[in-house]
């Protein structure tokens, strides 16, 4: 049979189907209307066979058919990132594909985000955590710092004109270069209102902490064991302090019990011990070590033991200031070793030095008890006052002294 040219359209009713047979007519493949169509639409075929193999047949919402892309799988080309990919490949994605997380993206998260690492025990595992971490190498005078931890929130002011002021904390790492090996310091910062951010509190690699302010309404510390050092821009009082020099020394020098550290994370220094009795003061420019004038000159207690009469001992000495005259009240008691017997007495001493000439005037005021020693006596040894005493022969006497002194001028 020849072909039937068909010059007009042809309506098929009713869900009849149009039946295309195969070459023996064994076989056919048909083309119907759903049953439940709700739209009528033309379907118009592509104007050209594809242009490659595995080309897939689409439609628009008008019915017009062509030719598009390929069911040829290609792995992933774009990673996962904020903002939508709009693709031009002709391939697809397998099923059990996907695509990279980009590490580059710069979220803003408003949701609640946790990490859960169980069965830790009660040792620190560096796989299990966060970490912040700089792999850039450093060099010699270019140290490379971590990435920091910022906390950021919103205060108010009420001064004119009020208004929300951002306030922020930040923490991160500080190498500090080192001879055998590097150290560290942990820096917390403040800033307000997008200041700039200045130290609060750190934390050197050797366990010193250093903050910038302590303050408490009330604070009672009845013992403070500390292995290293203390650094304090303010004041600490206790009632009992432990000191060892456990880590060897802060910045390159050696630290000793009574040590005052002075200066910032970056640059710290040591004020040396001042001498017996003197205190830490400042002329409003820098910080000494100072006799006070006025005060105490001089005051303390004294030990000693003798076992003969023949024998000066020295129970106790101070230096006055030059320039001052010292009115001095010393109390000695004595005791034999085996507690038969004991002594007391009161001295009154002034005590002058001018340039390197001391002299001194003094006069027992009282004395009780057994009159077994044999000497007590205030003397000089260059611009040093001593108090010297001997006991009694064959006998070992324990002595004590507890010395007044008051600066006239």
């Amino acid at each position: 049979m020849s072909a039937v040219p068909i010059t007009y359209d042809m309506d098929l009713f009713r869900g009849v189907k149009h039946r295309y047979y195969d070459s023996d007519s064994s076989h056919y493949a048909g083309i119907k209307a759903n049953g439940t169509t709700t739209s009528s639409v033309d379907y118009t075929l592509p104007p050209a066979p594809p242009a490659a193999n595995d080309y897939v047949l689409a439609c628009s919402t008008a019915g017009v058919m062509n030719w598009t892309g390929s069911n040829t799988p290609a792995n992933p080309g774009a990673s996962v990132g904020l903002s939508a990919v709009n693709g031009t490949a002709t391939t697809y994605m397998r099923s059990d594909a996907a695509p990279a997380l980009s590490q580059s993206i710069t979220p803003d998260w408003t949701g609640f985000h946790s990490h859960r690492f169980d069965s830790m025990g009660t040792t620190p595992d560096d796989a299990k955590g966060i970490l912040l971490y700089n792999t850039t190498a450093a060099a010699a005078g270019a140290q490379q710092i971590s990435p920091a931890i910022r906390w950021r929130g919103q205060g108010w002011k009420t001064n004119s004109t009020a208004a929300s002021q951002q306030v922020s904390f930040r923490a991160y790492v500080l190498p500090v270069q080192g001879t055998a090996n590097p150290s560290a310091t942990w820096i917390l910062q403040a800033s307000i209102n997008e200041g700039s951010y200045t130290d609060v509190m750190t934390v050197s690699s050797a366990g010193i902490a250093f903050v910038s302010q302590l303050l408490a309404t009330s604070c009672s510390v009845t013992s403070l064991a500390v292995s290293s050092n203390v650094t304090v821009a303010g004041s600490v009082g206790v009632s009992s302090m432990a000191y060892t020099d456990a880590a060897g020394g802060l910045q390159g020098f050696s630290n000793v019990r009574g040590s005052i550290i002075v200066g910032s994370s970056a640059n710290w220094s040591k004020l040396a011990i001042g001498s017996a009795r003197q205190v830490f003061t400042s002329d409003g420019t820098d910080a000494s070590w100072a006799t006070p004038l006025g005060s105490d000159d001089g005051s303390g207690t004294g030990t000693c033991t003798t076992t003969d009469a023949t024998t000066p001992t020295t129970l106790y000495a101070f230096s006055p200031t030059d320039g001052t005259s010292v009115a001095v009240v010393a109390h000695i008691g004595n005791k034999k070793d085996d507690e038969s017997a004991s002594e007391a007495f009161i001295y009154l001493a002034t005590v002058r030095r001018s340039g390197g000439t001391v002299s001194v005037d003094y006069t027992t005021a009282a004395s009780i008890g057994g009159g077994f020693s044999v000497l007590r006596e205030f003397n000089v040894s260059g611009t040093t006052v001593r108090i010297q005493v001997k006991g009694a022969a064959g006998t070992t006497i324990q002595w004590k002294a507890t010395v007044f002194c008051t600066v006239i001028s």
